[in-house]
């Protein structure tokens, strides 16, 4: 008899990193890995419709807070950090200002991902 999948429910942003851990996991604990990739707040509305997750790795403290507060979750613990990185096209006025001058620019359009 084969044993279940562990089943990980993982933010998209972690997608390129789970790809690399996940086989070396697997091969070192002889154990298999189902990985469930996506928006954290809509994978933790899977989970709260009780589909079946062993981990659910989020950016988002809010959505694994939430599953705590309703008993679907416990244990709950950072696992990694985040750099900020800011990029700007490459035109002659972003070459000698620093990133704060570049963000407090008023005529600049900000975009943001996954707080």
């Amino acid at each position: 008899m084969t044993a279940s999948p562990f089943i990980v429910y993982a933010a998209s942003s972690l997608e390129p990193a789970f790809r690399r851990l996940i086989p070396a996991f697997e091969q070192e604990s002889g154990a298999s890995v189902q990985a469930v990739y996506g928006h954290s707040g809509a994978l933790r509305l899977e989970i709260a419709g009780h589909m079946a997750c062993d981990l659910f790795c989020s950016a988002d403290k809010g959505n694994a807070a939430l599953l705590e507060q309703t008993g679907l979750a416990r244990g709950l613990f950072p696992f990694a950090r985040n750099r900020m990185i800011v990029a700007t096209r490459n035109e002659r006025r972003f070459q000698s200002e620093d990133w704060l001058e570049i963000l407090c620019d008023p005529s600049l359009s900000i975009g943001t991902s996954t707080p």
